[in-house]
């Protein structure tokens, strides 16, 4: 069976978006089929209809059921769903990519995660789908969904300019006993950072002609110096004409062409010589007419680069090796020589439709901060900074994420280790705003370790060796020997098992929305064990928590927290009603300060 991306013309387009039901009569379904069942006394019939227009994509769902529960994080818990866009020209004989969108939908919420980009291309982003509209039908037996995305929000997909591209969706039902997960495509990797997704390849419809021309274009973001930059049309016209296009960019540069466009789809590719575009960021004007009154302008960027100035770059840190001096300027040479490290790696893997401007604006950065310590001043200001260490484990560089209070003078210093949660990295400490909140109060130093690897819990030995030796080393540093310990979600598993790995080297625990058993599944400890619990007894616990956490159920971390009470007199456990897998919130700020201020 072939599977169809169906073309909509305008008038399709307004009867499908008036009643969802009609496109599963008009169209081929695809089913999906049970793929991980919590509650197996009750069964779903999940299909899916995939369509596109000139201006954007449709995703339309149908699931048997009356009603929509409005769970935290819904397009992983239920009711929601996601869905992978796939790039099938860069995918491997498995048919699975490395180039792709997981769309995150959760119909009911009323926060960004109604409708987001939760992957792009391995990583995880977390981003808005600001322009893309979620809409739901409830009928007696039915639950209808769209999803209708214009196109520029799922950059490089376009309409007209592919043949075909991969997709796969996975359904979430909200069952009494916790979740059904209906897939299209069986991938176990779908919602995993760093990992390839798996589809199917779903080939355009070819589109019907209607009364105007539709059209749309692609163009590489980024050319080196001496490089063409190429251009693609695609155009679905009604009749033969004749075609203008002109391209013009902002010093004043212009080319015309002139040709003839056939009845249904046509292509036309052209390109700029390198003469054409200035080094830096150029604006480019595309206009296209005929002799019929169509006339379409649009604008896009082009950055056009020197590459040679990542050779220049490297030379220039290199030489500074002769002014570290003291330990915060050995460190800070290590974080520049990381910046470099990081910044030639996203150069290497930059996507034709992916702009330079980031990466010139992070060059940029970083030679400031390398004038810095060509003056004698180190990297360590006050502020939320990005910084990198030597590993001893295996002599690469490692970065972490380092918060330094505005007034930290001579007193007496204090550290707060903050461990991420999964899906995310030591970046995502800058999110932590409460915690940084009281650490801007009450003067304390806040550490994200980067622990490399991807969705450990903190249980592979590097990944927990890079926690406990970057804590060592800024605690010399800034000569701390108050240092406590704090984790959300995986980071909050992390917590009790990096403890567990060096006891002595920090004074309190604190685990927000945290396992306490998950790790056994990658190596690690099952805290609810008796002989494993005992080992946090006599460390001073602070543990946050939601009823309707979903991620990390409560009740299946309960008994664990009324044991540790039982046996740990310094262990203090705060559950909020009603609140599902939370970082620090504004009401747990004042338990976090009281309980900080005793100890």
């Amino acid at each position: 069976m072939s599977h169809i991306f169906y073309y909509l013309n305008d008038a399709t387009t307004h009867s499908v978006e008036a009643d969802l039901s009609t496109v599963f009569k008009q169209f081929e379904k695809s089913k999906l089929h049970e793929f991980s069942i919590d509650d197996q006394t009750t069964s779903n019939s999940i299909e899916t209809v995939v369509c596109y227009s000139e201006q954007h994509l449709y995703i339309f769902l149908s699931s048997k059921q009356s009603s929509l529960e409005n769970r935290d994080r819904a397009y992983q818990n239920g009711d929601g769903f996601h869905f992978v866009l796939a790039n099938p020209e860069v995918a491997n004989e498995n048919m699975t990519t490395d180039e792709f969108h997981v769309i995150g939908i959760s119909p009911l919420a009323d926060n960004w995660r109604k409708h987001f980009i939760w992957y792009q291309n391995v990583d995880h982003k977390g981003t808005p789908l600001l322009d893309t509209e979620v809409k739901h039908e409830v009928t007696d037996e039915h639950i209808y969904f769209m999803v209708k995305i214009p196109w520029h929000e799922i950059t490089p997909l376009k309409p007209f300019l592919y043949k075909e591209y991969g997709f796969n969706i996975s359904y979430v039902e909200a069952v009494p006993k916790g979740k059904n997960i209906y897939m299209f495509v069986n991938d176990n990797k779908i919602q995993s950072e760093q990992s390839l997704r798996a589809f199917k390849q779903y080939q355009f419809e070819t589109p019907t002609s209607g009364c105007k021309i539709e059209y749309s274009v692609s163009l590489k973001k980024h050319v080196s110096i001496d490089q063409e930059l190429p251009l693609t049309f695609a155009f679905n016209s009604p009749k033969q004409t004749q075609l203008h296009v002109t391209v013009s960019t902002d010093q004043n540069k212009k080319i015309s062409y002139t040709t003839e466009l056939n009845k249904g789809l046509n292509q036309l590719e052209i390109k700029l010589e390198p003469s054409f575009l200035i080094e830096g960021m150029n604006t480019i004007t595309l206009s296209v007419s005929d002799q019929d009154g169509f006339d379409q302008t649009e604008t896009c960027s082009v950055f056009k680069y020197n590459n040679s100035v990542f050779t220049q770059l490297k030379e220039t840190i290199n030489e500074l090796n002769d002014l570290s001096t003291t330990s915060f300027m050995k460190e800070s040479i290590y974080s520049l020589r990381l910046y470099h490290q990081t910044i030639f790696k996203r150069y290497k893997t930059l996507r034709d439709y992916e702009s330079f401007k980031p990466i010139h604006n992070e060059i940029t950065h970083i030679k400031n901060k390398l004038e810095r310590v060509k003056s004698g001043y180190h990297l360590f200001t006050p502020s939320l900074n990005r910084l990198g260490f030597m590993s001893d484990l295996d002599r690469t560089l490692q970065p972490y994420t380092l918060y330094i209070p505005t007034h930290i003078n001579n007193e007496k210093l204090k550290l707060i280790v903050y461990l991420h949660g999964s899906g995310s990295d030591d970046t995502s400490l800058k999110n932590a705003t409460q915690l940084l909140r009281f650490a801007e109060e009450e003067h304390y130093i806040v550490l994200a370790p980067y622990a490399r690897g991807t969705s450990h819990f903190y249980c592979t030995e590097e990944s927990y060796l890079d926690v406990i030796e970057i804590t060592k080393k800024i605690s010399s540093l800034y000569k701390i020997d108050d240092i406590t310990l704090c984790g959300f979600s995986m980071g909050g598993y992390g917590v009790y098992h990096v403890y567990n790995q060096a006891p002595s080297l920090y004074n309190r625990l604190i685990s927000i929305s945290g396992h306490c058993s998950i790790g056994r599944y990658f190596g690690g400890i099952d805290y609810n064990q008796e002989e494993h619990i005992h080992t946090l007894s006599d460390i001073p616990i602070l543990i946050f928590h939601g009823t309707e956490d979903r991620n990390c159920k409560f009740r299946d971390v309960k008994p664990f927290f009324d044991q540790l009470q039982s046996i740990n007199p310094n262990c203090q456990v705060h559950i909020t009603e009603g609140l599902g897998h939370s970082g620090l919130t504004d009401n747990w700020y004042q338990n976090l300060s009281d309980w900080m201020h005793k100890l």
